[in-house]
């Protein structure tokens, strides 16, 4: 006698599907984790770009939100100016991996950038110039 055995790739289907899903859901977190961080790097480059050109830490943290389009409840800025003529920008993101059907943090993690810029002055014809160079 022969067994009936037209159901059990659908069976199997469904065995292997919820993997498969799981799979796919995590790797498109991860897509989402590798995008923020290249907005925080950018971020901190924008950041820069403000300390140096509008010394307020306001005018920082604004440039580094409008640039990054991250969430600015998770994000932390930080500048640091130094006495000869170094500006220090850090961008800190609490980054999380989540389960998006079920919306559950699988792992908690700090994303962050940190941009060194300096502030030279040279003389051009009689005025001054600010000329800056990213580290």
């Amino acid at each position: 006698m022969r067994r009936d055995e037209s159901g059990q790739a659908t069976v199997e289907f469904a065995c292997v599907l919820p993997a498969l899903v799981l799979l796919v859901a995590i790797a498109v977190q991860a897509g989402a984790v590798l995008v923020h961080e290249l907005a925080v790097v950018h971020a901190a480059r924008e950041g820069a770009r403000a300390a140096i050109v509008q010394p307020g830490q306001l005018d920082v943290e604004r440039a580094v939100r409008s640039a990054s389009g991250l969430d600015p409840r998770r994000t932390q800025v930080v500048t640091r100016r130094s006495p000869d003529g170094l500006i220090s920008v850090e961008v800190r993101y609490e980054e999380s991996l989540r389960l998006p059907l079920l919306e559950v943090d699988l792992l908690r993690f700090p994303l962050r950038a940190a941009v060194v810029s300096r502030v030279e002055v040279a003389a051009s014809e009689g005025s001054r110039e600010r000329i800056t160079t990213t580290v």
